[in-house]
């Protein structure tokens, strides 16, 4: 069994070699894991482009200049093997469902950019006029008009993207659902990878589980079967407290109490000190994180890409500069670490923002978090 393995490994390289040989201008598959079943979509580390084609109010020329070909290349030459590319409705389309040229450009110049560079990329529908993550509940899923449109755009967008390399391109269905249960998520991503599928039967679609893509609802996940071209992903922020620690957007925002990892996150001690109502935000949190913790959580969503045979992948995970520095640097090695050793690729939240390590120029300003992403 081991000889044939071998023997099957070694044609399939020579046969990878010959390709790239053959035609130049094709990106270049990296070695496939033996393990797999399937061939994957191609990629190890990854970091995520926010606040550009999405969550942004910038137009114009100023959207033009605040991300460029020269960042593709330098991301590249970090290491980076793909960039997961997060668009909003309301920047590819006018509420009517029209096309807008001007960002379709920008979209169709980073996917050429990441050719270029030999990287990859996920193209992730974040947010939708129905459907924002941190909102009240989306009308995506009270209104049957609201998901009929979200299938028209999600055909839009296939047709201005099908004609890229099904090992270049990789499709998001939508960005951290949160349906009030698994099973209408479930319903309405099968409606979506089944119009999809009638034209492009190869295309590699990610697709979460509802509630944030968290792994805690990953065991709810249902996607059609018999479709090797599906890539799970979840989302790693946890403990929450811990990596969100005092976000300006967040409830915890004005919370000043010491966090620790690894360790207990708020001694028994410092818990005391909290009002009640700040002991009301932190309790859901309270207790003792380490690698192993977070591993445990990690397996559950291990256990699922295994049980349907499809290939896994970590879509956002970070930590706010706002937690304690040294912390922080703890908690990313220790995750990183958790998804190398299970051979799980991973795409940081985020390059230039809040949980970044480059300042709104590109210009590295913690080489610490960049080296730990990329070593």
């Amino acid at each position: 069994m081991k000889k044939f393995i071998l023997f099957y490994i070694a044609c399939l390289f020579s046969s990878v070699l010959l390709a790239s040989c053959a035609d130049k201008d094709e990106t270049t598959e990296p070695e496939i894991p033996e393990e797999l079943p399937y061939t994957p979509f191609a990629m190890s580390k990854g970091v995520n482009i926010s606040n550009w084609l999405s969550q942004s109010s910038v137009r114009g020329e100023q959207r033009k200049k605040n991300f460029t070909e020269t960042e593709v290349r330098q991301l590249a030459g970090f290491g980076f093997d793909h960039l997961r590319m997060p668009v909003d409705e309301e920047q590819l389309f006018t509420e009517n469902g029209d096309k807008i040229p001007e960002a379709f450009e920008l979209l169709h110049n980073a996917i050429k950019w990441c050719k270029n560079a030999n990287m990859r990329i996920i193209v992730d529908f974040h947010i939708l006029r129905s459907h924002y993550f941190n909102g009240p509940v989306p009308e995506l899923w009270t209104n049957v008009k609201a998901q009929s449109k979200y299938l028209e755009l999600w055909a839009k967008l296939a047709d201005e993207l099908k004609d890229y390399p099904n090992k270049l391109v990789a499709y998001e269905l939508l960005n951290e659902p949160v349906a009030p249960s698994a099973s209408q998520w479930n319903t309405l991503a099968a409606q979506v990878i089944g119009k999809l599928r009638a034209n492009e039967p190869e295309r590699k679609l990610v697709v979460g589980s509802n509630k944030w893509q968290n792994v805690d609802t990953f065991s709810e996940l249902v996607v059609p079967g018999s479709d090797p071209n599906i890539i799970l992903s979840f989302h790693f922020y946890h403990p929450h407290l811990f990596t969100h620690y005092r976000a300006e957007w967040s409830e915890m925002k004005d919370l000043n109490v010491p966090i620790h990892y690894p360790g207990e996150i708020i001694t028994q001690q410092d818990l005391n000190k909290l009002s009640k109502q700040e002991q009301e935000i932190v309790k859901p949190y309270l207790g003792t994180y380490n690698k192993e913790v977070l591993e445990a959580s990690v397996q559950k969503a291990i256990k699922r890409a295994k049980e349907l045979g499809l290939q896994l992948h970590c879509g956002e995970f970070g930590c706010y500069t706002k937690t304690p520095r040294t912390d922080r640097l703890n908690w990313l090695k220790d995750v990183i670490t958790i998804f190398r050793d299970h051979k799980i690729a991973y795409s940081y939240w985020e390059y230039k923002a809040g949980f970044g390590f480059c300042n709104s120029s590109g210009q590295v300003t913690d080489q610490e978090v960049l080296n730990l992403l990329t070593k």
